[in-house]
């Protein structure tokens, strides 16, 4: 990159009064934002329309703001469906805020402990699934398994009676203070590990930091009741009152005769070589609880996953739980 190349490419940028326009208003919006074509907009809604609906409909509409709680959001609006429809509710959501909860301080745990096994089996500081646990020893992106085993252990809240909070909603501040404690815990613990501390000296030390850590969910996030009230009016304008149950009482009493989790697979379609279809898939060392089921896959072609959707949808009248990256498309943005 000369200093020629480098006055060529800046005079041509000022040459073009589009491209400085853009400059200008990219100084106080975000460029997606800007980016956006104003014909798109007067398209209509058309892309909205779809040939095949669930009948009972989630209300309200749910939306994880600036956190990354898509599969929490996913899995419990597809158990609400279902639920609305056996309890004649016709707005109701379930609380993310306490499967959140409760993943940080598991997923927390779970590292912890991952890291005094890598250090046990005498897998390097840099090697790559130690770096990769310390890349990002919390986060807020999961899995299917990870969210069933949250239910099945501390089961399910309505949402008002654990809302959200700012943390909840805008989670990185809190994941940075999460990931620092950890990292600093995972040093601790990996020279335990190398000093031959025994296993109760370790655990012990777990424990402390874990009470650490539930400290630090417990001011960002709120801490859950262990019991609560649960009252509604029905369709038929009739009072529903269920006075203090447990959260865990609460799934498998009302929630689990018409979504059990635990009956659930996951299915993706992963074509690449050595990766056959018909085969389960483990991640490995990517959990959220120590005593938990593993992330897991089934692995099927595509087609499988589109019919299996097709019957979902079309057939049983169930929402479908998917993860995938979603970007905005590009035919949205002026070129």
């Amino acid at each position: 990159m000369t200093t020629n190349l480098l006055s060529k490419y800046q005079n041509s940028f000022y040459s073009n009064n589009s491209w400085i326009i853009a400059q200008n208003a990219c100084q106080k919006f975000d460029p997606a934002d800007v980016s956006i074509s104003r014909d798109w907009h007067q398209m209509g809604n058309h892309y909205q329309l779809f040939s095949n609906l669930i009948k009972t409909k989630g209300r309200p509409i749910t939306n994880q703001k600036e956190s990354g709680r898509c599969w929490i959001f996913a899995c419990l609006n597809a158990i609400r469906i279902p639920f609305m429809k056996r309890f004649k509710i016709k707005e109701f959501e379930f609380s993310q805020s306490h499967i959140f909860f409760w993943d940080k301080i598991e997923r927390s745990n779970y590292f912890l402990n991952a890291i005094v096994l890598t250090a046990k089996r005498g897998d390097c500081l840099d090697s790559r699934l130690v770096m990769s646990l310390l890349h990002t020893p919390i986060e807020d992106g999961g899995h299917w398994n990870m969210v069933a085993n949250i239910i099945q252990k501390y089961g399910l809240m309505p949402r008002i009676n654990f809302p959200e909070s700012y943390n909840s909603t805008k989670s990185d501040f809190m994941n940075d203070i999460l990931n620092s404690k950890l990292r600093e815990y995972a040093v601790v613990l990996r020279n335990m590990v190398i000093n031959s501390a025994t296993d109760d000296v370790i655990q012990s030390e777990i424990n402390k930091y874990m009470c650490i850590v539930y400290r630090i969910v417990g001011i960002c996030l709120g801490i859950p009741k262990e019991r609560f009230e649960w009252s509604y009016y029905d369709c038929d304008h009739k009072l529903q009152l269920f006075n203090q149950i447990t959260p865990l009482e609460f799934y498998e009493t009302f929630v689990k005769p018409v979504f059990d989790v635990s009956t659930k697979v996951c299915l993706v379609s992963d074509p690449r070589p050595g990766h056959l279809f018909g085969h389960l898939y483990e991640v490995n060392m990517s959990n959220n609880m120590v005593e938990g089921s593993q992330v897991v896959f089934n692995n099927q072609p595509i087609e499988v996953l589109l019919q299996a959707c097709c019957d979902s949808i079309m057939k049983r009248n169930e929402p479908v739980w998917f993860g995938c990256q979603v970007y905005r498309m590009p035919q949205i943005y002026q070129t």
